[in-house]
């Protein structure tokens, strides 16, 4: 695993994160254990909870409770009510998170301003930074996708920003990170496999399609040149490795979070970042891009 500074607070965090929503809270308890000590065992040290409920926080707390607290990471993700953020919105789960999972602070409270969900008013921010005084919490932080990530990374009130980057990201993401950046801001990424990449027919022309044992067809080896083929067609790799590896090859973002509940995927995906990416792979993605062909018929 490799490890990115966690802006300037001098903690390295682990490239690839593991997000845990409400899907976590329908595994066994064993299976819920097991998952966090695969992501700790493959060197992960960075952990996201959204929608944990009382028996989820108190597994995850016990799971990671053998371990020093301040060597691995916690954010914990708030939606806000139908009328925004209020300070009665972030405390019941900030209480829920500290009394259940036993693990003393959150590093991040991450505000989740989804597709464009405004930003908080002055009073919660102002009860926010009473509890970062307190030691409850360390950062605040927001995840917004769209039009909404400019509102809240112009705010110029957050320590963390966590924005979808990936394959599909141009130079308007690659501004917004840097933009960031320069507000001394920490850069979180999710979303490294998009829809529209993960499963092989929507990417791979029928032409190129491979037939048994895998192989290309024999009359046109060629065949898929210059689309996303490649993310299903390159050796030792799968499209959710490659993907994440596109992702990671941002330096400037600190971790990718992953979501998943699948151990064995989540040890390919931890694998990642000590892999060296495959030659050819960023002139295979820029002929893609500029072919702008996505899906075959």
């Amino acid at each position: 695993m490799l490890y990115r500074p966690y802006g300037r607070s001098g903690f390295s965090l682990s490239a690839v994160s593991l997000r845990l929503d409400e899907t976590y809270t329908t595994l066994s308890a064993r299976d819920q254990r097991d998952l966090v000590f695969c992501a700790l065992e493959h060197g992960i040290n960075g952990f996201h909870l959204e929608n944990l409920d009382a028996a989820a926080l108190s597994r995850f707390g016990a799971a990671l409770n053998t371990l020093d607290r301040p060597i691995f990471f916690v954010s914990l993700g708030l939606r806000p009510s139908p009328h925004g953020f209020h300070p009665e919105d972030i405390r019941q789960p900030l209480e829920l998170y500290l009394q259940h999972s036993g693990l003393r602070w959150v590093d991040v409270v991450m505000l989740n301003a989804g597709q464009g969900a405004g930003l908080p008013d002055t009073a919660t921010l102002q009860w926010l930074r009473s509890l970062k005084s307190a030691g409850h919490l360390r950062a605040i932080g927001f995840c917004a996708a769209g039009e909404a990530r400019d509102q809240w990374l112009n705010s110029g009130r957050f320590d963390v920003a966590c924005m979808p980057y990936n394959l599909d990201s141009g130079w308007d993401d690659r501004n917004r990170i840097a933009r960031a950046t320069v507000s001394d801001m920490t850069i979180l990424a999710f979303d490294h496999l998009p829809e529209a990449y993960r499963e092989r027919k929507n990417v791979v022309p029928p032409e190129a399609r491979r037939g048994l044992f895998r192989k290309p067809p024999a009359n046109r080896p060629l065949a898929g040149a210059g689309t996303y083929a490649f993310l299903h067609d390159t050796p030792g790799w799968t499209a959710d490795q490659l993907c994440l590896a596109i992702s990671l090859n941002e330096p400037r973002v600190a971790s990718v979070l992953v979501t998943t509940c699948d151990r064995k995927r989540l040890a390919a995906l931890a694998s990642v970042p000590d892999r060296q990416i495959p030659s050819g792979l960023a002139a295979q993605l820029e002929m893609a891009r500029f072919s702008g062909i996505k899906t075959g018929s």
